[in-house]
């Protein structure tokens, strides 16, 4: 019982410590490391860059926003994961399934794949299909690196389901011409909200919990 609270209390610890920089507003995602709002990719689903450019301007749907860099996106994803791995073609691995909560505050579309059957054994010919889901947000970013003329960057996150684990990248160019229905827009803008400190009540709830059956597993002992 007391290696079952003491895992139940890691456990909102580990969820605490990778949301509490981070706040999902519903339609945007405030990053309070870095003092940035996120506008869900989902709101910009279907547009070109050219075209949310054309409305960053002041009187524009997105008037107060602005397009992420590179660095603000990576940046962005390091600081909600901790020890990410990187590897030599510049992607971010993350063994931790805390990322599936992060794509689902920015904004994630889900795909399921279906890998090839094969039968159990050679006496057995039930089919078996391995099931993939994965969930991903995908969004344009501006690089000022960028060398490519109307090409712009994009930034990719996704969340592998079936082995809980995720992967960041923004090294693929894609035309900034091109519209996607599965691809939106990473826009940010200043934040105005105000983080506040972990609640200490659920801390002390724990500690009472363990202090519980510390106390019970005496009266036990001396009974």
């Amino acid at each position: 019982m007391k290696i079952y609270i003491l895992t139940f209390l890691l456990s909102i610890g580990s969820l605490q410590a990778a949301q509490v920089h981070f706040v999902d507003n519903n339609t945007y995602t405030t990053d309070l490391i870095n003092r940035l709002d996120w506008l869900d990719v989902t709101t910009t689903v279907g547009m070109s860059k050219r075209d949310v450019l054309a409305e960053l301007n002041t009187g524009g749907k997105y008037d107060g926003w602005r397009y992420a860099t590179r660095i603000e996106f990576m940046t962005m994803t390091d600081n909600f994961m901790s020890s990410p791995v990187t590897t030599a073609v510049g992607d971010t691995l993350h063994t931790d399934d805390k990322i599936r909560w992060l794509t689902s505050a920015l904004g994630n579309y889900e795909l399921t794949i279906h890998l090839g059957s094969h039968p159990i054994s050679p006496m057995q010919f039930t089919p078996i299909t391995t099931v993939i889901t994965i969930f991903y947000t995908l969004g344009f970013l501006h690089d000022p690196s960028e060398i490519l003329n109307n090409y712009s960057m994009v930034g990719n996150i996704n969340y592998i389901q079936t082995g809980r684990s995720g992967s960041v990248r923004a090294n693929v160019a894609v035309g900034d011409w091109i519209t996607s229905s599965n691809r939106g827009s990473f826009l940010v803008r200043d934040t105005n909200l105000v983080q506040t400190p972990i609640p200490a009540a659920i801390w002390l709830m724990g500690t009472g919990l363990v202090g519980l059956l510390g106390f019970g597993r005496k009266n036990i002992a001396s009974a």
